[in-house]
């Protein structure tokens, strides 16, 4: 999902929301949705599966040349083709950086709440980095029992 527009356009706040439950943004209701859909346990063919989900994940800001690592926030990377692999296991990734797996909505939310500070933190005092700075947020879905994957990006582009 790409989202833009200018600066205070309310990207931010379409994507992650306000502090009230009521103002919850897109990523909290889809992983909401997520956890609490696939909270089930059916029964296929004689056999039990679990299939809350488990999602790795990583978030980073890309400010020019740099790649901020959000959830490791001393890492600043050069956004660079050597960067970047391709693992027939999770796809293409940034290396290296830091990949949570989280089993529950609360633990991904509580990481992406401290990697937004950590990006506004990054971008108070500068207005040409604002102007500049993309925050991507991707996620790779699966169910080990099921053996689905689903990857999702939410992308905010300055």
């Amino acid at each position: 999902m790409f989202l833009a527009g200018g600066s205070t356009s309310g990207k931010s706040y379409t994507l992650f929301g306000g502090s009230w439950y009521h103002e919850r943004g897109i990523v909290p209701r889809y992983l909401a949705s997520l956890f609490n859909h696939n909270a089930t346990t059916p029964v296929v063919k004689g056999r039990l599966y679990q299939l809350r989900p488990q999602v790795q994940f990583n978030m980073y800001l890309i400010l020019k040349e740099d790649i901020v690592d959000l959830l490791d926030p001393p890492n600043v990377y050069k956004a660079s083709v050597e960067n970047v692999f391709n693992s027939k296991a999770l796809g293409p990734m940034l290396l290296p950086l830091k990949t949570i797996t989280a089993t529950n909505a609360d633990i991904l939310l509580y990481e992406v709440s401290t990697g937004i500070t950590t990006a506004s933190v990054i971008l108070a005092n500068s207005n040409e980095l604002l102007a500049s700075a993309h925050l991507v947020l991707s996620l790779k879905v699966f169910s080990p029992s099921l053996d689905t994957v689903q990857y999702v990006d939410f992308i905010e582009l300055a």
